[in-house]
């Protein structure tokens, strides 16, 4: 059974997460931002939905900094019941613990639609081929099946898998970006504009 095994990994996986070394993490983390900023799928978009990074996450404070500089609007998760949205923050505004202890803006008033150019969405692993395995919720799963985006994962390579469990309910990235490679998913990649 698909949800078992998917148990089992994500367990792997957190314990992966938490034996990091935190020299690798800030380097591939810084790496892996420069990478993204640098790509065309980026600079071409003028809104980004990006995730507020934790503590074992590749650092996406970088690509928020770079997105506000070139006049990008920018988007952030907020999640509600069982329903992830994006809402808009400004470089000034004021984030607070949310759900799970990940920081949210306070004002949730200015949400985007169902278009979205780029996402920037976090893993605990991901394949070449763009199979993602998260956290278990299914925020991001449900977020992805209602928007129209270009869908951008980031991973360290430490956690980059050969092949993960996954089933009907998970999305597929267009993009896999690591602190050493970029792997785009099948050629059929949703560009923004």
């Amino acid at each position: 059974m698909t949800s078992g095994r998917k148990a089992e990994r994500r367990k792997q996986l957190k314990k992966q997460y938490e034996d990091l070394n935190p020299a690798y993490v800030l380097k591939a983390g810084s790496a892996i931002a420069e990478t993204v900023i640098s790509l065309p799928v980026f600079q071409r978009a003028a809104s980004v939905f990006v995730y507020l990074s934790t503590e074992h996450e590749p650092d996406t404070s970088a690509i928020i900094k770079a997105a506000f500089a070139a006049g990008k609007t920018v988007y952030v998760p907020k999640c509600e019941g069982r329903c992830m949205k994006a809402v808009r923050i400004r470089a000034d505004s004021k984030l607070k613990a949310g759900k799970l202890g990940i920081p949210e803006p306070e004002d949730d008033s200015i949400t985007a639609g169902n278009r979205i150019d780029l996402s920037v969405i976090p893993c605990l692993s991901v394949t070449r081929e763009g199979d993602r395995l998260g956290h278990g919720m299914g925020y991001y799963d449900r977020f992805l099946k209602a928007a129209e985006t270009c869908r951008l994962c980031l991973c360290f390579n430490e956690l980059l898998a050969a092949e993960l469990p996954c089933d009907s309910q998970d999305e597929r990235m267009d993009l896999v970006v690591t602190e050493t490679d970029v792997f785009r998913i099948d050629g059929k990649m949703r560009q923004p504009g």
